[in-house]
């Protein structure tokens, strides 16, 4: 994945989405190849699905324009220094710690929105929030 793609709530959506299933796939199989696979199928697919494309429009009406590409930004940076990881190289410990680095970065994002709408929209974010975030 080549960057953030310019403000696009759907990318946000997808990735959160992806992230989710590569992570599952790491803990399944302990292969970080394999996992990175995963993100990059379910990306592909989840940003034209229309039930995130359904849900990136509910995220792009409870945080301002201004915040979501700055949010947008922070997400793709964390996830882009996990697929670094991904791509090989690095011990199934290295692997572990940098999925729970990602994990937490992507949390943080979902606190902000939580902050300023008072709960996580429904859908992909909510699943993670449930999943990564809470009482963690």
């Amino acid at each position: 994945m080549a960057g953030a793609p310019q403000f696009d709530p759907a990318a946000i959506v997808a990735l959160y989405s992806a992230a989710m299933q590569t992570i599952q796939t790491w803990f399944q199989v302990r292969e970080s190849r394999q996992a990175q696979r995963a993100f990059d199928e379910r990306f592909r697919s989840a940003r034209i699905d229309s039930e995130v494309r359904l849900q990136a429009e509910d995220l792009a009406h409870v945080v301002p324009a201004n915040i979501l590409e700055q949010m947008a930004a922070r997400v793709f940076r964390c996830w882009e220094s996990y697929g670094d990881v991904l791509k090989g190289g690095f011990l199934p410990s290295e692997v572990d710690e940098a999925t729970e680095a990602v994990q937490a970065c992507l949390c943080r994002e979902l606190k902000r929105i939580d902050g300023l709408n008072g709960s996580i929209p429904s859908g992909e974010m909510r699943k993670w929030w449930k999943e990564y975030c809470v009482d963690k």
